[in-house]
């Protein structure tokens, strides 16, 4: 019954006016940001990718806001599908603003999007985050439940070994976070911070560092 009225809640006519009202905007520029894509229609199993659905919003704007992000920071968008997040987040002094997507299908969706939009500071990776191999490279990263469980488990593995030794903080930022518990299992993460995500559900803030050491410690000041 909890799930049916979540499902119930995203279709007020608020949002169907929003969403008819995005659809028509992005036609106008010719771009293809709102419209969901499910795995089947890209050639991917959905026993192991979720659909591409966009993620930005105020609240995930609000959450950015919080992070003191400067121009030594960049962020990976894992699953970023066709760019909804990287384009919040490229409202903010990144010096990069990158994304990894599996499908080739949707990742030129997303290229095409941010090269038409004429945004700056950005790369999109075609290729599997279990295997990337330059997670190191980011402060930030960032998921809109893109994996279950399975594949959660073995990305976060990914990225317990290529920060291996790390001393910078590392921030995960995980909207929808399903598999809260597969990323504070081996201690190298712990969650610092919650916040709402508009849809009924949280978005949870992660640091390698603790809370007095995090820059997420400021934003409680």
């Amino acid at each position: 019954m909890k799930e049916l009225r979540k499902l119930i809640s995203k279709f007020t006519p608020e949002r169907i006016l929003r969403k008819s009202s995005l659809l028509i905007m992005e036609n106008f520029q010719g771009v293809d940001i709102s419209r969901i894509v499910y795995p089947e229609e890209v050639g991917l199993d959905s026993r192991y990718v979720g659909e591409s659905t966009p993620s930005w919003n105020k609240y995930v704007v609000r959450l950015l806001k919080d992070l003191h992000i400067n121009n030594q920071d960049a962020i990976l968008d894992i699953g970023c599908g066709k760019g909804s997040a990287m384009l919040a987040m490229l409202k903010f002094p990144f010096a990069r603003v990158d994304g990894i997507e599996l499908s080739e299908e949707i990742s030129e969706i997303a290229i095409r999007n941010l090269t038409r939009l004429k945004k700056q500071r950005w790369q999109i990776f075609n290729g599997d985050a279990i295997t990337f191999k330059d997670y190191n490279a980011y402060s930030m990263l960032y998921f809109y439940n893109p994996f279950p469980g399975e594949i959660m488990r073995q990305v976060v593995a990914n990225i317990h070994s290529s920060i291996s030794g790390r001393e910078q903080e590392m921030l995960i930022i995980y909207n929808l976070p399903v598999c809260h518990e597969l990323i504070v299992k081996d201690g190298v993460f712990c969650k610092q911070r919650e916040y709402p995500n508009g849809y009924g559900d949280k978005i949870f803030v992660y640091s390698n560092k603790n809370l007095q050491h995090s820059r997420l410690h400021r934003s409680l000041s």
